[in-house]
């Protein structure tokens, strides 16, 4: 392989990575707010998913 076939190379990969990455950060920019509207924090709270660690450092133990 040349340097220049090498440089060919290079280049085209260049022209083609360039567009993909746009494409993939524009495809991500889209779907981030349709993602995070798919499950509100309201729902991780009501099915146990908040912060447990902070409650349980604030309040005495309930049983012991």
């Amino acid at each position: 392989m040349t340097q220049g076939t090498l440089l060919w190379i290079i280049g085209f990969t260049a022209l083609l990575t360039t567009p993909a990455a746009m494409l993939a950060y524009a495809l991500a920019q889209r779907l981030w707010p349709w993602l995070r509207r798919q499950l509100p924090l309201r729902h991780l709270r009501g099915r146990g998913w908040r912060k447990v660690r902070a409650v349980e450092e604030e309040q005495e133990p309930l049983h012991e």
